[in-house]
C-alpha cells in the first residue's frame, strides 16, 4: 500500500526520511593535548592553588593579597586607572599603582569583581597564570614549526609550566606579575606569527590588546619585551601589520607608561633600587641544574649558602631544552647556511642563552658596562625567566625535529613524567584563611607593614630613616604621635565634614597649624576656601604643613595630575585605533 503512493525508486527519500544517522563527537589531536594537559595542571597545582581548599600558602611577597583589595577598591568607587592605595602607610596614601606594572592586578581584581575574597582571586590567578603559560607555549610552538603534528607543543608546553623554577615563582616568591609574563610572552609571540598570515580582523585585535597587557606586566621584563617583540616579527612577513599592532598597544598603555616614567623622580625607587647589590646576587652554573634543598627562603649574597632559595630549572627539563638545542646548532652546522625559516629559532636560542649568561658571575662585566639599566633589575637570576622560555621551546624542537619509533609513546610517558615527579614543589605549609586575612589582609597590615615591603614608592620628600623608624613589629611596638584614622594632625579645634579614603573635608574653628596626614603627592588637590594651594612645608613624612585661619574650610581630594590626565587620553585612542584600524588594513601576502 505504502508503494502505491512512494514509488520505490524513491529509496534516496525513504534513507534520508527514516533511517537517521547517529552523530558522532571527534575530538581532534590538538585539542585532546590541551584538555590534557589543563586536567594535568590542575592535578599539579592541587596542592597549593586548589581554590576550593580552605587555607593560603605563605611567600616572600606577602603583599599580592593585599594590593588586589585595594585595587578593586579603587575600582569599586570609579577611580581607573588606579594610582592610589589610600589605606596604606598608616592610612597616608602610597601612589604604587602609578608605578608598578598593573596587567597582574587588572586581570586578578577582574576575578575578585565576581564576588570571590581576594585570597582566593590570588590563587586563581597564578593557576590561570600557569594554564595560559601552557597554552601559550602550545600555540607558539604550533605556530613556529608549522607542524599539524601535536608532539612538539605538547612536549614544550609541558617542559615550560613544570619547570621548578614555575613553582618558585608561585610558592616560594609569590610573584604574581612575572608569572603573567611568563605566560603572556608566548602567547603574543605567537600571535605575532599568526598575524602576519592571517586577514581576520579579531587576530588583529587580539595581538594589539595582548601585546599591552605583556608591556605592563613587569616593569623590569618590559625592557626586554618591547625589543624581543620588535626583533621578532622582523622575521615574519606583512611586518606593517604588527608593526602597527605593537605601537598601538604602547598607545594603550600611555595611562601607565607615561606617568611611571615622567614622575617617577617623586618616588624613592631609583634610591632604594641602589641598596640592592647586584653583584652579589649572581649564580654559581651549578644552581641552574640543582639545589641544596627545596627551601623557602629569599636570596642570599654568594652560592654557597644552604639557606638560599632554588634556581634550578629541573634536570629533565634542561636536559630536553639542551639536547634540542644542540640538534638545532648541528643541523644548521651541517647546512652551512641560515634559512629564513630558521631565523625565529635562531633569535630565542642567542636570547636565551645570553639570559643564561647574565645570571651568572662571568657576565658581571655586562652589568657593569650597563649599570644604569641592569641595576634597576636589582637580581640577575631574574633572567632565568628567559632562558626557561628557550629551553621549553628546543624541548619542543627536539621532538619537530627528529621522528623515531614509539615517539608518541615516550613523549606522552615524559609528560606524565614531569607532571607527577614535579608536583612535590607545589605541596606547602598552609595557613587557615581566616588567620591569613587577619595577618596579610587586614586595615591594621595595609596601615602598619604592607606598605614597608615596597619602600620604593614612599615619596622622595619624606625622609626615607625616619619612615622606616616607625615600622612596627613583634619585637617592637611604635605608638605614632597623630591618629591615622583623622584627616589632620592638628591642636586646633576643628568639625569634620567628610572624611573617606579618596577625599577630606573639615572646618577650623580656630587659627593655627595643621599637619594633613597624607604622603603628598602631586594628585592630592588641597583646596582652602574654594582655593587650590600648594604646600611648601612638609614634616619628615611628607605631610603637608599648613597655617589656617580661623573658619578656614580645608578639602583634600584625590585627583589625577594633568600628566596622568593626558596619558589617559592616549589610552582612549589606543583603544579607539584597537578596534577601528583592522578595517583599514590592506590584504595580506599569506604566503609563508
Amino acid at each position: 500500500m505504502f508503494t502505491d503512493i512512494v514509488p520505490l525508486k524513491s529509496h534516496w527519500l525513504l534513507k534520508h526520511m527514516f533511517i537517521k544517522k547517529t552523530p558522532t563527537l571527534r575530538i581532534k589531536g590538538p585539542i585532546l593535548w590541551l584538555l590534557m594537559g589543563s586536567v594535568l595542571i590542575l592535578y599539579f597545582t592541587a596542592p597549593s592553588l586548589n581554590p576550593f581548599k580552605s587555607g593560603m600558602f605563605g611567600f616572600q611577597d606577602p603583599t599580592q593579597v593585599g594590593r588586589v583589595t585595594s585595587f578593586v577598591g579603587n575600582l569599586k568607587s570609579g577611580h581607573i586607572p588606579p594610582r592610589l592605595a589610600p589605606e596604606y602607610s598608616f592610612h597616608l596614601g602610597f601612589p604604587v599603582f602609578n608605578f608598578y606594572a598593573p596587567t597582574a592586578y587588572w586581570l586578578t581584581s577582574l576575578i575578585a569583581l565576581t564576588g570571590i575574597s581576594s585570597i582566593t582571586a590570588v590563587k586563581l590567578s597564578f593557576l590561570f597564570s600557569m594554564l595560559g603559560a601552557y597554552f601559550g607555549m602550545y600555540f607558539l610552538l604550533s605556530k613556529l614549526f608549522a607542524s599539524k603534528r601535536a608532539l612538539a607543543p605538547l612536549l614544550g608546553a609541558s617542559v615550560y609550566v613544570t619547570s621548578t623554577y614555575f613553582a618558585t615563582e608561585i610558592v616560594v616568591r609569590g610573584n604574581l606579575a612575572e608569572c603573567w609574563f611568563l605566560a603572556l610572552l608566548p602567547i603574543c609571540l605567537g600571535l605575532i606569527i599568526h598575524n602576519s598570515q592571517s586577514q581576520k580582523r579579531s587576530i588583529q585585535i587580539a595581538t594589539t590588546f595582548l601585546l599591552a597587557l605583556l608591556f605592563t606586566s613587569h616593569n623590569m621584563m618590559m625592557l626586554f619585551a618591547v625589543p624581543t617583540a620588535v626583533i621578532f616579527l622582523l622575521f615574519f612577513p606583512n611586518k606593517r601589520k604588527n608593526i602597527l599592532a605593537l605601537g598601538v598597544a604602547l598607545l594603550i598603555d600611555s595611562y601607565f607608561l607615561i606617568p611611571a616614567f615622567l614622575e617617577g623622580s617623586l618616588v624613592q625607587a631609583t634610591h632604594v633600587a641602589k641598596e640592592y647589590i647586584y653583584s652579589t646576587h649572581f649564580l654559581c652554573a651549578w644552581q641552574l641544574w640543582t639545589a641544596k634543598g627545596w627551601v623557602f627562603g629569599g636570596s642570599v649574597p654568594g652560592c654557597e649558602d644552604p639557606t638560599e632559595m632554588s634556581f634550578k630549572i629541573g634536570k629533565l627539563q634542561f636536559i630536553l631544552g639542551t639536547l634540542g638545542l644542540s640538534a638545532f646548532l648541528f643541523k644548521i652546522f651541517r647546512q652551512k647556511k641560515i634559512s629564513q625559516n630558521n631565523l625565529p629559532l635562531l633569535f630565542i636560542a642567542v636570547f636565551s642563552v645570553g639570559a643564561f649568561f647574565l645570571t651568572l658571575y662571568p657576565s658581571q662585566f655586562i652589568w657593569d658596562f650597563f649599570s644604569s639599566v641592569m641595576a634597576l633589575f636589582q637580581f640577575p637570576w631574574r633572567f632565568i625567566v628567559f632562558g626557561l622560555f628557550g629551553i621549553a621551546v628546543f624541548a619542543g624542537y627536539l621532538f619537530h625535529a627528529f621522528h623515531f619509533p614509539l615517539q608518541k609513546i615516550i613523549a606522552f610517558t615524559i609528560v606524565l613524567f614531569l607532571f607527577i615527579s614535579g608536583r612535590k614543589y607545589f605541596i606547602t605549609p598552609t595557613m587557615p584563611f581566616d588567620t591569613y586575612q587577619t595577618q596579610y589582609n587586614s586595615d591594621e597590615y595595609f596601615s602598619q607593614h604592607l606598605a614597608y615591603k615596597m619602600p620604593e614608592y614612599l615619596v622622595t620628600i619624606a625622609d626615607l630613616p625616619y619612615w622606616r623608624s616607625l615600622q612596627s613589629s613583634d619585637e617592637k611596638k611604635v605608638d605614632l604621635s597623630f591618629d591615622p584614622a583623622l584627616p589632620t594632625q592638628s591642636t586646633t579645634e576643628y568639625t569634620l565634614i567628610q572624611n573617606t579614603p579618596f577625599e577630606k573635608s573639615l572646618s577650623f574653628m580656630e587659627a593655627g597649624d595643621a599637619i594633613i596626614n597624607i604622603h603628598y603627592f602631586p594628585f592630592w588637590k588641597i583646596m582652602v576656601n574654594d582655593q587650590q594651594v600648594f604646600p611648601t612645608h612638609f614634616d619628615m613624612l611628607a605631610r603637608p604643613i599648613m597655617s589656617l585661619d580661623a573658619g578656614d574650610k580645608v578639602t583634600i581630594q584625590y585627583e589625577q595630575t594633568s600628566i596622568e590626565k593626558a596619558a589617559d587620553i592616549l589610552s582612549l585612542i589606543g583603544f579607539i585605533l584597537l578596534f577601528s584600524t583592522p578595517l583599514f588594513l590592506p590584504k595580506i601576502d599569506t604566503r609563508v
